[in-house]
């Protein structure tokens, strides 16, 4: 009898070492393991103080004074709140909105090759229209040329509000296709100029991942649209205006990254994740397997068998970081393909998830690959490498272009991507990292 006590509390025993000791132990040496990742996405949130962020945040707004937009941010602690609690003055201010497509010039009549000067000339009035009816809110976006940075501070959070409006950026180029449609040549090339070097600031906001992929649009858009330009009339090519200087400077080794906004997500959905679990929300919006939520409430016995703040933060941590390290930097200057993103384990075949079954499913399902973001951006560059190349070759005599392109090509590839010309449709392509429909359409180039 002793005997089979002895053995049943030795059973006990090792049960209580394996299931409460080995947890601890694994979840322990996880966190410690994530230790660079948290490093490395230690960012520091953008003030959101500066002109340029008051810009941003009124630019739906008809405040032409830049001393009353900090008044009025200053006083709303330099970011908006929600509509409901906007101050009356404030939203009798408010600009219209455009419509969904409106002032769309890239994808009218869903012909995406279509090209934004043929489409605004094809419906030149409908576009003429627009522009007079949104000029203030065109002329506020145009503004945000002029600022250093367009650094905002938003709350921490998934739900965060941000600044209204921000996809005016993007539709910028149908006012510089108007102005050359109307013969406005140099106010629309330095339209276009204004427009990438505002998108090249966005690439350097470091809150969301929205901003440097609404700058990408802005560059891309824009320079589709001065390639249209010079194809037309390639004389231009020799007499850009002074902000081409600025719009299409080369960027430093390594850069444009979104290591800045995976800091500012990484921020956003870690504070999300801690909060649903403070509030006891946490399995509510999770689940497990073959159940509905909600599955338990918050307790004690939860708050020690199924979430660990620490264990939990250092694996988000481990799955984002890679946007920063030094080796995805280096792969960004030379052009080459990103190694998958790590990504959380499941949480039943890992001790440290034993006790923190929660936090190991989030994880596993809050963090998203955001590697074709960074293709994104390395597709950008490429398409800027494309568009130097044809100013090349505009500067070169009309006779000699086609006898010098496979050179000029050659000049102005990436060390690991090569520039081709497309006799068809008289582009210069590149293969592109991203395989989405954003990626960038050819260069147009006139031999």
């Amino acid at each position: 009898m002793k005997k089979s006590h002895i053995a049943l509390l030795s059973v006990f025993g090792l049960a209580a070492a394996v299931f409460g000791v080995l947890p601890q132990v694994a979840q322990r040496q996880e966190t410690a393991a994530a230790a660079e990742s948290l490093r490395l996405l230690q960012g520091t949130p953008p003030k959101g103080d500066s002109a340029g962020a008051d810009a941003l945040w009124l630019m739906a707004y008809d405040i032409p004074d830049a001393a009353e937009r900090r008044r009025i941010m200053e006083k709303l602690g330099h970011h908006l709140p929600k509509d409901e609690a906007l101050p009356a003055e404030l939203r009798s201010r408010r600009l219209p909105e455009l419509k969904n497509g409106e002032l769309n010039c890239t994808a009218a009549d869903g012909q995406r090759g279509a090209g934004c000067l043929s489409t605004v000339r094809t419906h030149r009035e409908t576009f003429q229209a627009g522009v007079k009816k949104h000029a203030l809110l065109l002329a506020n976006a145009d503004r945000l040329a002029d600022y250093p940075d367009l650094d905002f501070a938003m709350d921490k959070g998934l739900s965060a509000i941000l600044p209204p409006m921000l996809s005016v950026i993007a539709a910028q180029t149908a006012p510089a296709a108007l102005d050359w449609v109307n013969g406005k040549r140099e106010a629309a090339l330095n339209r276009v100029c204004r427009n990438i070097r505002t998108g090249r600031k966005l690439l350097r906001t470091g809150n969301t991942m929205l901003t440097p992929m609404l700058g990408a649009a802005a560059i891309r858009k824009n320079t589709q649209l001065a390639a249209e330009m010079l194809a037309e009339e390639p004389s231009w090519a020799g007499r850009l205006p002074e902000s081409y200087a600025d719009a299409f400077a080369s960027f430093p080794a390594g850069e444009p990254n979104v290591c800045a906004a995976q800091q500012g997500e990484y921020r956003n959905i870690a504070h999300e994740i801690n909060v649903l679990a403070k509030a006891g929300a946490l399995l509510d919006t999770v689940g497990l397997e073959g159940e509905e939520p909600p599955v338990v409430r918050q307790s004690k016995l939860f708050s020690v068998l199924a979430y660990s703040e620490p264990h939990t933060n250092a694996l988000v941590a481990q799955s984002m970081a890679q946007a920063c390290t030094p080796e995805t930097l280096r792969a960004i200057a030379a052009d080459t393909k990103l190694p998958p993103q790590p990504k959380a384990g499941e949480r039943w075949n890992r001790p440290a998830c034993w006790h923190n079954l929660a936090g190991c499913q989030l994880a596993a399902i809050a963090t998203p690959d955001n590697n074709a973001y960074s293709a994104r951006l390395q597709d950008m560059l490429m398409q800027q490498r494309a568009f130097q190349a044809a100013l090349a070759l505009y500067r070169l005599p009309e006779k000699e272009r086609r006898a010098r392109l496979a050179e000029t090509l050659a000049a102005h590839a990436s060390p690991a991507r090569k520039l081709k010309y497309d006799e068809t449709a008289r582009e210069i392509t590149f293969e592109p990292y991203e395989k989405t429909n954003t990626q960038p359409a050819g260069i147009a180039v006139k031999l």
